[in-house]
């Protein structure tokens, strides 16, 4: 999984996230049907979508990023539907979750905040938890269940040690104050 292939056939620098059985067959079917392998992989994802058993109704999520900060900590991460979201639009879902995981990459490349990478882990947290209620088949589902456990167990941990943290400069500031 994830091998970088710089392809003879002209194809260019392609990232593989897949099996090298699916990848071989998207590029048969590439080859046979006389078009790029990313043709395939788009025409494939819609042919799931207009396949996978979504629910009936319910309204649009709306995927529009909020603003949060200013200065070098300044990100807009989407907005994330609930586990219980229903109606959502799951190509819809997938390049807002494709688009946080871009910049979540970006800010945790700098030095952000303390408060800005918790939002990163609650941001991943919150799409594994969408993921494993949503994701088209149950294989995938299955693997989001991980996912989402392990994410939850690491935010945990981090706003546990910011809890010890800010106990510890609130003690510091009381004796500060007393003296």
């Amino acid at each position: 999984m994830g091998q970088r292939v710089t392809d003879r056939r002209g194809w260019g620098t392609i990232v593989w996230l897949c099996s090298t059985r699916e990848r071989e067959l998207i590029e048969e079917l590439a080859l046979v049907h006389s078009l790029h392998p990313v043709a395939i992989c788009r025409f494939v994802r819609e042919v799931m979508m207009a396949n996978a058993d979504l629910p009936e109704g319910g309204k649009e999520f709306n995927f529009e990023p909020k603003a949060n900060g200013h200065g070098p900590n300044c990100f807009l991460l989407g907005q994330v539907p609930g586990p219980e979201a229903e109606g959502v639009n799951l190509s819809s879902a997938l390049a807002s979750a494709q688009r946080d995981a871009r910049l979540v990459a970006m800010a945790l490349e700098g030095k952000p905040s303390w408060e800005k990478l918790l939002e990163c882990y609650a941001n991943c947290a919150a799409w594994a938890a969408f993921w494993a209620e949503h994701w088209p088949s149950p294989e995938g589902r299955a693997r989001w269940v991980l996912e989402d456990q392990a994410v939850t167990a690491e935010l945990a941990g981090m706003l546990s040690l910011a809890r010890a943290k800010v106990a510890k400069r609130e003690k510091l500031e009381r004796r500060s104050a007393g003296a």
